[in-house]
């Protein structure tokens, strides 16, 4: 499948028709990309993977490669109904429509997405970004609904 079959899948998809999950199934994940005065954006949906297990690199070339290891999988542990998603890999490959600084490029993720704030130069620079947790994760949350989430302790054992 071409870029440009996969683009008009995506915009399918946004459409509400139905279609094959090719970004699913080929760890190719969709992208929003926008530019400001000074810097160029990219936002990719990542769900299910730590911020460990991420790698950003802008390449002497022009391209931007975002990529994240699968962590672990649920195959031979559970039976799995449906599958419409999975926790990785995921990787993606694009030519910049500008050059940018990869060595001043900040990277985040949060809520499950990546995204990558590139500052626009007059050439490019390249530059690889790894992360590390600085912190909580946002959107991490329990709740029980009325219903132990952990086992309470018995009398005596407390």
């Amino acid at each position: 499948m071409t870029m440009a079959e996969r683009s008009r899948t995506v915009g399918e998809r946004a459409a509400g028709r139905a279609c094959t999950g090719w970004a699913v199934q080929s760890g190719i994940v969709p992208v929003l990309m926008y530019r400001a005065d000074d810097r160029l954006t990219l936002a990719v949906p990542m769900p299910g993977v730590e911020p460990e297990d991420i790698a950003v690199e802008v390449h002497a070339d022009g391209r931007l490669t975002v990529e994240a290891r699968q962590r672990s999988m649920l195959k031979g542990v559970k039976k799995t109904l449906i599958e419409e998603w999975t926790p990785g890999p995921y990787r993606r490959e694009l030519r910049l429509p500008n050059p940018v600084d990869g060595e001043l490029t900040n990277v985040t993720y949060r809520n499950g997405v990546l995204v990558v704030a590139m500052p626009l130069s007059a050439r490019i620079r390249p530059g690889q970004l790894t992360m590390t947790r600085v912190g909580l994760a946002h959107g991490e949350r329990e709740a029980s609904h009325g219903h132990p989430i952990r086992p309470v302790p018995g009398p005596g054992t407390g």
